[in-house]
């Protein structure tokens, strides 16, 4: 009896904490074990299929959306700090009106020193407008707002990588550049989402749309705050 009790203690013991247990705690609060890769990949060759995928079949092979999008944040904001690259992601400072300077407010700076709220903020707007053009396709707000985390987290890695490379490489180039890849995946993504066949050129227009007044919209929202906040 005395030895069957020692038997089931020895099986509950927990693991020795060494390298391999920190490793594995560590890749598995990011998912990194097996979501990221395969969440990189399946939104390069084919976002709409995977995200179409994560929303109505299985939801353990990706990253979970935010999570995916504050790693690629993170990635970004990491791989900008260590090559010196400097950025500007709808940044206000303020403006002037007639004789009246107004200072960004403390919530559009707070936006402007931290990527993931900003995007967050920006893909909310988004995402409102994208309901609203493609109300037939019967996605609720959320639902986008996971598309869009996917997308927009993919995109910041069309910054990120492009700036390593060159900087390893050390070639010259303009980061101004960088934005097309970016944009263009934006607008690809979100359309294969909303996939059509018989009308790529007319969702290609909305989405593009939905991108643009999504875009004013935030910009609108940060003036009035930076009017009622600003000093």
């Amino acid at each position: 009896m005395e030895n069957s009790t020692n038997d089931s203690s020895d099986k509950l013991a927990p693991k020795r904490i060494n390298y391999a247990y920190v490793r594995d705690q560590i890749l598995g609060l990011f998912n990194l074990e097996k979501g990221v890769f395969f969440s990189i990949g399946i939104l390069l060759i084919n976002p709409g299929r995977g995200v179409r995928e994560y929303l109505h079949e299985d939801r353990t092979r990706m990253m979970k959306p935010i999570l995916f999008l504050a790693l690629s944040s993170a990635l970004f904001l990491a791989i900008t700090f260590l090559t010196g690259t400097t950025y500007n992601f709808l940044k206000i400072e303020g403006f002037t009106f007639f004789d009246y300077h107004y200072k960004a407010s403390g919530f559009s700076t707070f936006l402007n020193s931290n990527l993931i709220y900003l995007n967050l903020v920006l893909i909310l707007f988004i995402s409102i407008w994208a309901r609203i053009f493609f109300r037939r396709s019967k996605y609720n707000v959320f639902e986008i707002v996971t598309v869009l985390s996917f997308l927009f987290g993919e995109a910041l890695l069309f910054f990120s990588i492009p700036i390593l490379v060159l900087k390893l490489f050390k070639l010259h180039f303009n980061a101004t550049l960088l934005w097309f890849p970016y944009v263009i995946y934006l607008v690809y993504g979100l359309e294969s989402f909303f996939a059509d066949r018989g009308k790529r050129i007319l969702n290609g227009l909305k989405v593009l749309s939905t991108y643009l007044i999504g875009f004013v919209t935030y910009l609108v929202f940060m003036l009035i705050l930076t009017v009622l906040l600003g000093k």
